[in-house]
């Protein structure tokens, strides 16, 4: 929970942010791809990878960021693109992590700018996304993603 982004009437997506959220995920990304183990899945890793950096830099070179509920239908959905690209990314350095596939100090470097991009991120997200978050990197049961849902509702409707 300690990375949970709360939804308020405020929140901004900070580009800059966004933008150095994803330099160090491909920085670390970079270090990372010379150190699989053998028995890594190294294609499926670097084919997840360049999906998620190619996502991400389409939405950085085309959209101009702005709360999910001010993005146009287009926006938005380069947004949630990339945003899950960069989620499905995560889950597999999670995968790696317990699958072992490098040193686990080196994956988790490089999954804590996975998380740190899917923060920046969440202003621009919308909250169907950033629940599967919940559910696919913390645990969340469904039902409970649901209800984080309903409270985010409720939470913006007394704004």
């Amino acid at each position: 929970m300690a990375c949970a982004v709360q939804f308020t009437a405020r929140m901004t997506c900070n580009e800059p942010l966004i933008r150095t959220a994803f330099e160090c995920l491909r920085d670390e990304l970079g270090r990372l791809d010379h150190r699989w183990r053998s028995g890594a899945p190294i294609y499926t890793i670097r084919s997840v990878v360049r999906s998620a950096e190619d996502f991400v830099g389409v939405m950085l070179d085309e959209v101009t960021l702005a709360p999910f509920g001010e993005l146009s239908e287009d926006a938005s959905m380069i947004v949630h693109d990339a945003y899950m690209r960069v989620l499905a990314l995560g889950d597999l350095l999670a995968e790696a992590r317990e699958g072992k596939w490098a040193d686990a100090s080196e994956i988790d470097y490089a999954y804590d700018c996975a998380l740190d991009l899917l923060d920046a991120l969440g202003p621009c997200a919308s909250l169907a996304d950033r629940a599967l978050r919940r559910v696919t990197l913390e645990g969340l049961d469904l039902d409970g993603a649901l209800r984080w849902i309903d409270d985010q509702v409720r939470v913006q409707a007394a704004s």
